[in-house]
């Protein structure tokens, strides 16, 4: 059993265990077999020591309008955090041509793998923004009568660098994204302060719900040494481009209805949301 074995034991079989993963990710056509296939992963860490699971685990979105109510469709999550973790890791080896075509399958629905796009966008948006990124965003007026009309404009950003640990907003630099490599990190992926001094938050977000609450902002802002009461925050969050339908349906949509609910009364006015997306061939400049 996994239980007896030596540290090197353990540590020989997760470099197997992460070669076999990279096999996995390498491309969207052994990714998906993956997901469809019953080859077990077995956990090495945490309360799920020893336990073997198959990759990934089918979930159902309801959907009232569907003949089938969602049951019919074919969507997966992966089947622990431990498993997540060492696609993560995976992922981050990719170039950005590899992380194209997997989001362009996505967003085709030729792979159906729900939690992984906002790892291979993040992935991309990084990539991008050393380079010089221009995708488009929409302000979203949560507080405001007018939420018919969407008025797209372009978003472009560069940094000179990424940092991967968390830094508090009086010592943050400009031209530096920050990209914590710690999963529990609250409310966004990434952020950094703009050519104004202004805090900014990129949230992969691809749910069609929003469950983030109002300690969920407020431990953000604890974790970066910021009050929200003072801090102006521009919160963007990066969908597909199939999505945008459906985050354009701003009094229907769900997500939004979650987020107005989620920040406040009292920060109202100190959160400002866009949605922002990428072009449709996912290339750095949106034409």
């Amino acid at each position: 059993m996994v239980l007896c074995w030596s540290s090197y034991e353990v540590a020989d079989f997760e470099r197997l265990r992460q070669n076999q993963i990279g096999e996995f990710v390498a491309n969207n056509k052994s990714l998906q077999a993956a997901l469809d296939s019953t080859v077990h992963i077995m956990e090495s860490s945490g309360r799920q020591l020893g336990l073997s699971h198959c990759l990934a685990q089918y979930v159902v979105h309801r959907d009232s309008a569907d003949r089938f109510l969602g049951y019919a469709s074919s969507h997966y999550r992966f089947s622990s955090q431990e498993v997540r973790n060492v696609m993560r890791v995976e992922i981050a080896k990719m170039g950005i041509e590899a992380l194209k075509q997997h989001l362009i399958a996505v967003n085709q629905g030729k792979v159906r793998l729900d939690d992984s796009p906002p790892i291979y966008l993040e992935q991309l948006f990084m990539l991008y923004a050393l380079t010089r990124l221009k995708w488009k965003c929409c302000v979203m007026r949560l507080h405001s009568e007018s939420t018919t009309e969407m008025d797209w404009q372009y978003f472009t950003t560069k940094f000179n660098q990424v940092e991967h640990t968390v830094t508090t907003f009086q010592n943050m630099d400009k031209d530096v994204l920050y990209y914590p490599h710690d999963q529990t990190f609250p409310l966004v992926e990434m952020y950094y302060k703009d050519e104004y001094g202004n805090l900014v938050g990129i949230q992969t977000t691809m749910s069609k719900e929003h469950d983030k609450n109002v300690s969920t902002y407020k431990k953000f802002c604890d974790e970066i040494e910021t009050n929200p009461e003072s801090t102006q925050l521009k919160l963007y969050c990066l969908i597909l481009p199939h999505q945008i339908e459906h985050y354009c349906q701003f009094e229907s949509c769900q997500f939004w209805q979650g987020v107005q609910f989620g920040t406040g009364s009292q920060w109202n006015h100190k959160i400002s949301f866009y949605a922002l997306v990428p072009p449709d061939n996912f290339e750095v400049n949106m034409p």
